[in-house]
């Protein structure tokens, strides 16, 4: 495996690995001790960009069954009424060099690179980083790249340059 960008849990517990904009998955086989192409895989040769997040349903999340470092429940969030932005979303890559390693990976800070980013993205019809409102509300995807997206961000990476929040504070 050469230069991997994404690096998951699987539900099963296999690994789920992101290599040249392909998916992989490994399963870990005991007679040999080493990890192996996952047999049946639905997420194999699916094409991913540089970063993956698989999603868990909340509704079966088992906290005996499923816990550590691979599994997170989020609580959705949305803004506040004094227009302050919990978590830094507009936070979407540490450089604005798509051959930097940090490319597509949030660094806590909001800046040009985020901008950068988000308009190559848009550009390239990437509408799961760029699809982030639509005309019936702002900030609910509709599965188009408008002019609508572009707004949206531009407002909400003006509102969050700067270093992203370490824990939300109550507005002043």
């Amino acid at each position: 495996m050469q230069k991997p960008t994404s690096l998951q849990v699987g539900e099963s517990g296999n690994l789920v690995v992101v290599e040249n904009g392909k998916v992989r998955e490994f399963a870990y086989n005991a007679q040999t001790r080493g990890w192996e192409d996952a047999p049946r895989s639905y997420l194999a040769g699916m094409k991913a960009g540089r970063r993956l997040v698989l999603a868990r349903s909340r509704n079966n999340f088992d906290e005996k069954l499923m816990s550590g470092p691979g599994w997170t429940n989020y609580e959705s969030m949305l803004e506040d009424e004094a227009g302050d932005v919990p978590d830094c979303p507009a936070d979407l890559t540490g450089s604005s060099d798509a051959r930097d390693p940090a490319w597509g990976i949030p660094d806590g800070v909001v800046d040009a690179a985020d901008s950068t980013y988000f308009l190559t993205q848009y550009e390239q019809g990437n509408k799961l980083v760029a699809d982030l409102a639509g005309p019936v509300s702002p900030s609910v995807p509709d599965s188009r790249l408008t002019e609508d997206d572009l707004r949206y961000y531009q407002a909400l990476h003006d509102r969050s340059l700067g270093y992203c929040p370490t824990e939300s504070s109550p507005s002043k």
